[in-house]
């Protein structure tokens, strides 16, 4: 299978050393360097074939012209171009030019897009390109390419452009983005199941649009466009970008999960988690896809009713590090999660009895090491939820806002909330919202389970918590045995007693009381 890259950073004329006016396009001295990572990346780590053509495409219009050109026509299977630069709308404002080395202008880019999805080819194969274009205005580019298509299930360029068609592009974001998330795939930073064999495009591209939007905190805003396609369209065609640490039968494999499950969840969601954890970290079982899982019958029965809308909308696991709070939730996940369910039966039938059916709208979240921004993005993505505004980052506000309209309120799993990036901001901008506001019918906003340590920057969440009903502390309700070979967080084993009564403060009382708290 050949792989071609062109990767093209333009910086722009060298300044005059006689005209001091301001130049028509300042000089960007980020593209150079920037694209040279990328280069370095793709030729590395994905076997890509770098082409350089002679003269640089940097350097002059001309030169970038040509080199779109003989990169469409280089006949591999799958063609990655990525333009970082300067863009100018054609005068129509219907289509993107590139600004050259030489401060002339491009053709419009969809010539080069209309030429690939139209090129002849000699074999069976047709060669798919994915155009990454790190230009101002870029999404006019997307809204063009699909007007222009003739038979949209059988595109061949996919665009990746780092912001709407009204917006500027910023810093080299884009560029950043994808350098970073190819490094993340390779390193392992970002997780895919070593036994999926390709990473999943549109995967690819959240996880871009993710760090763009990281980027832009705090600062001027930039909405990456994404490849459009309709809602479940296969795209396992796609494989653009071969997974680094691909393992053929590897330990996902072996357990009998079909690895193409984690590639529905993104990074937040972290079902590889969840499923490990339901696992219970025992090597054997982990290879044969057992669980060493047993007992814990009147936490799983707690759990169970409030994932069937019964009781408190808001529990809490908690415990010390290993007493198996991770097991207890990720093997609540698995059975409840709809694209979990299923893959993971293996893990969770013997306690079956114990636990619920699949759980419309469940969203799952590993907080470790995210961010609220990172969190709330991947709330949206999960529940499904369209901006009013497809240029605005996800708020907690507007998250809050699209969850009132939502016909029942949806289910929440929160793991390790206390190893969050910053727990305090976690729980004061997200997690208390989320269980303090209630809807206009006066049911919940949202039923969340949490599972988390107890710290004194949490003081105030299990406060809240606390006038549903008490945590589930598995400090206090011990396994009646320890299976042999296994740690604690590992398996949770033996039944046990059931926790605390719940508070006998009503709903409504709850929900006032932690509005005040939570805006005092």
């Amino acid at each position: 299978m050949r792989r071609h890259a062109l990767v093209v950073g333009v910086g722009g004329a060298a300044a005059s050393l006689t005209d001091e006016s301001p130049p028509n396009w300042p000089p960007l001295a980020y593209a150079a360097p920037y694209a040279q990572r990328l280069r370095e990346v793709l030729g590395k780590q994905y076997s890509y074939v770098l082409l350089e053509p002679d003269p640089d495409p940097a350097f002059t219009a001309a030169a970038l012209s040509d080199a779109l050109t003989a990169a469409v026509k280089s006949g591999a299977d799958f063609i990655v171009i990525h333009l970082l630069g300067h863009g100018a709308p054609t005068r129509n404002s219907h289509g993107l030019q590139v600004v050259g080395g030489d401060g002339e202008l491009t053709e419009a880019l969809s010539r080069w897009a209309d030429l690939a999805e139209n090129l002849t080819t000699g074999g069976d194969s047709e060669p798919a390109v994915l155009l990454v274009l790190d230009l101002c205005h870029s999404g006019t580019v997307v809204t063009e390419h699909l007007r222009s298509l003739v038979r949209p299930e059988h595109r061949r360029v996919w665009v990746l452009a780092a912001c709407q068609s009204d917006q500027s592009a910023y810093d080299g974001r884009l560029s950043l983005a994808f350098d970073e998330v190819l490094r993340g795939f390779a390193s392992g930073a970002l997780k895919l199941d070593e036994s999926h064999e390709h990473i999943p495009i549109d995967r690819l591209c959240r996880e871009v649009a993710l760090h763009v939007e990281d980027q832009g905190a705090g600062s001027y805003s930039q909405a990456v466009e994404r490849p459009l396609v309709a809602l479940g369209t296969d795209l396992s065609h796609l494989r653009f970008f071969p997974n680094p640490r691909y393992e053929p039968g590897g330990p996902r494999g072996r357990a009998g999960v079909d690895p193409a499950v984690f590639a529905f969840l993104d990074e937040v969601a972290d079902a590889r988690h969840f499923v490990g954890r339901a696992h219970g970290g025992n090597g054997a079982a982990a290879e044969s896809g057992l669980s060493t899982f047993t007992g814990r019958s009147a936490e799983l029965r707690e759990l169970t009713a409030w994932a069937e809308g019964e009781g408190a909308p808001v529990r809490i696991v908690t415990g010390a590090p290993g007493a198996g709070k991770s097991t207890l939730v990720g093997i609540l996940a698995c059975t409840a999660h709809p694209l979990l369910r299923e893959a993971t039966e293996r893990l969770w039938r013997p306690s079956a009895g114990d636990l619920p059916d699949a759980v419309e709208g469940l969203a799952v979240v590993h907080a470790r090491r995210r961010t609220v921004a990172r969190i709330l993005s991947s709330l949206a993505a999960q529940w499904n939820l369209e901006p009013a505004d497809p240029t605005t980052t996800w708020t907690t506000d507007r998250l809050v806002a699209a969850l009132r309209t939502r016909a029942e309120p949806p289910h929440l799993i929160v793991d390790a909330v206390d190893e969050a990036e910053n727990p305090a901001d976690l729980v004061t901008a997200l997690l208390l919202p989320l269980l303090s506001i209630e809807r206009a019918d006066m049911k919940p906003l949202c039923r969340v389970l949490i599972a988390t340590r107890r710290e004194e920057s949490l003081r105030h969440l299990f406060e809240v918590a606390a006038r549903y009903c008490d945590p589930i502390d598995l400090d206090h309700v011990p396994p009646l045995s320890t299976a042999p070979g296994s740690d604690r967080e590992g398996s949770v084993v033996g039944s046990t007693s059931a926790t605390t009564a719940t508070s006998s403060r009503s709903p409504v009382s709850a929900y006032a009381w932690m509005c005040s708290a939570t805006y005092e």
